[in-house]
């Protein structure tokens, strides 16, 4: 029956076209003594002046430069006193500029020019350019005094 042969013919014929393939190449790249391996001649690279191809990948991925660039200033200006919840069950910080008095300030609102608030957490306050952009600057929490040993003794 030339049925119970055919898969085996088809898969002969395979292994022997796989085979004639490797010979081909295998033969084709190995080096004779008539034909050496070709030696490629490379230039040394002319000294191109590269100052002006400096690429600033901050910048495609978002970054918002001129609020970073005054993050160092900012810090000094901005201090977070606390965190609060509203009615509406968003989160508050309340941050001081430039030592006035304390102001409320809800997640999305502007606390300078250009600068907005975009998280608060209970150890942090982030702000940014853009409700969902990079950090241009993080808020600490002021840490606790921690209680003297004498307070905490009753009067006898």
């Amino acid at each position: 029956m030339p049925s119970d042969k055919a898969p085996a013919l088809a898969s002969f014929a395979l292994w022997a076209l796989a085979a004639g393939s490797f010979t081909g190449w295998a033969l084709a790249l190995w080096p004779t003594d008539q034909r050496p391996v070709a030696v490629v001649a490379m230039a040394a690279p002319a000294a191109t002046d590269m100052s002006g191809l400096k690429a600033d990948i901050s910048k495609v991925l978002g970054r918002q430069p001129e609020v970073m660039a005054q993050a160092p200033s900012l810090a000094g200006r901005l201090s977070l006193l606390g965190v609060a919840r509203a009615a509406d069950n968003q989160a508050v910080a309340l941050i001081s500029v430039d030592g006035q008095p304390v102001k409320p300030v809800l997640r999305g609102a502007e606390v300078l020019p250009g600068l907005l608030l975009q998280s608060v957490t209970l150890e942090e306050a982030v702000l940014g350019a853009t409700p969902l952009g990079p950090a241009a600057l993080v808020l600490p929490m002021p840490k606790r005094p921690e209680p003297t040993q004498n307070a905490a003794e009753p009067k006898t």
